[in-house]
């Protein structure tokens, strides 16, 4: 007996965690419907599905319609944006469970209200510069000291956003960005040198507790483009500091939108001495770190705001949580394709042998192009690992990147360079990185 018998489930899209959503909900006895726009052979998620439609996932009155005729309990999706917010559509239309309000999404994913918020609680933001939302004046230009970084408001996953070293490039980048928010709002502060990182929250019932935090490695090697993630990594080295410093205060922060039920992944930045936050958003992150949450704490936020989306509720214990994840250490490895059409992938089943691989993802296949575009488009293949010690996590790594080869249609290898192990003994000092290639 499974808690979803006699349910069903309609998952929006195929993305990050879709797959796990799907096969999750039907281990516990849901009927699975998927829908987007894209034929079964190139949506995962609908192989996996008991029933699948090709209706796209912006086409909310038609998925309303699809909703009503097949009766489902329940509405989800796992990371894109868009696809999260026409779940929130849909499940207001037909009185169904969701996770957050209109008003604690815009509180939270809009950049400029949820750096007004943080000044509320006395969390630290990097500086801010006013533009008018059309044009950039001289006098407003004059002001800027640089380099800054130019973001839509309300976008994701480095679309529309790029560090601007002089006034040429603030007003190219300050018009991209414009182009690409959904509210064609930008916002731009102060790029700060030093090592990202992302905190996890996890709310159950109202109850909210740190899950984990994350160093973010990036790499900087594609000139004129944003830096992609190559590497997060666990222990943070800003950990103790973070917890010390800022982290109840993000929690007050966030528990005062009302938000209950569901996962906050929380970005900043540290120099070693100031810690700054500049965004965050009410959805699992596109690094899927359920897997090691799960392994390691033995709670999936995953499993759980699918259970919410059906039966409106959690039940998991939240003070498995431990952000220190009892001492182990880990990384999600990714490795970047430079752009091109896929020839042949080598030592990828290999790799996932290596000794504390505990999940990998490969999203694009032999003859699949990807674009070059400095966004997370570039990931193309994914490792999560985790080991008992910095050292042996070095040695997991090194042993993946050597059995990992990928080749063009000509021959020619298509992958960024690997991520360099030894920045995981630098102190955050020398992490930054922050000058112009």
């Amino acid at each position: 007996m499974g808690k979803f018998d006699g349910k069903k489930l309609l998952e929006l899209g195929t993305n990050i965690a879709s797959v796990d959503i799907v096969n999750y909900a039907k281990s516990e006895g849901a009927y699975v419907i998927v829908t987007d726009y894209l034929p079964p052979e190139k949506s995962e998620a609908k192989q996996y599905a008991d029933e699948s439609f090709m209706i796209s996932t912006t086409d909310v009155d038609a998925i309303i319609q699809l909703a009503r005729e097949k009766k489902v309990d329940g509405v989800f999706s796992g990371v894109s944006e868009s696809n999260i917010l026409s779940v929130k559509a849909v499940a207001h239309a037909l009185g169904l469970p969701c996770y957050f309000t209109n008003k604690q999404w815009e509180m939270i994913g809009n950049k400029e209200r949820f750096k007004a918020l943080c000044q509320e609680f006395s969390i630290h933001i990097p500086k801010q510069y006013k533009f008018d939302q059309k044009t950039l004046n001289i006098n407003e230009l004059s002001q800027v000291e640089y380099p800054v970084i130019v973001k839509p408001v309300d976008r994701s996953a480095n679309i529309g956003v790029h560090i601007c070293y002089n006034e040429q490039e603030l007003k190219w980048g300050y018009q991209d960005a414009c182009e690409k928010s959904f509210s064609h709002q930008v916002t731009v502060e102060q790029y700060i040198i030093g090592m990202e990182f992302v905190a996890y929250y996890t709310f159950i019932n109202g109850k909210c507790k740190l899950s984990m935090i994350v160093d973010k490695y990036l790499n900087r090697e594609q000139e004129g483009l944003v830096p992609i993630p190559e590497a997060y990594v666990f222990p943070s080295k800003i950990a103790e500091k973070y917890i010390q410093q800022i982290s109840k205060n993000v929690e007050r922060m966030l528990l005062s939108i009302g938000y209950k039920n569901g996962a906050v992944g929380v970005q900043g930045i540290t120099n070693g001495e100031t810690i700054a936050i500049f965004e965050a958003g009410l959805r699992m992150g596109g690094t899927a770190l359920y897997n090691f949450v799960e392994r390691i704490n033995g709670i999936n936020i995953m499993e759980q705001m699918v259970d919410y989306s059906i039966l409106g509720k959690m039940d998991a214990d939240i003070n498995l949580e431990d952000p220190n994840l009892k001492g182990k250490c880990g990384c999600i490895l990714s490795f970047l394709n430079s752009g091109g059409t896929i020839g042949k992938i080598s030592g990828f089943e290999q790799a996932r042998m290596v000794d504390g691989v505990i999940s990998s993802q490969k999203r694009y296949k032999e003859g699949e192009t990807i674009l070059r575009t400095g966004t997370l488009q570039q990931i193309h293949l994914r490792f999560y690992i985790v080991r008992d010690s910095k050292e042996e996590l070095k040695e997991s790594i090194e042993k993946i990147q050597k059995l990992i080869c990928v080749q063009d249609i000509n021959g020619k290898n298509m992958l960024l360079s690997n991520f360099n192990v030894d920045k995981l003994d630098l102190a955050l000092t020398d992490l930054g990185g922050g000058k112009k290639r």
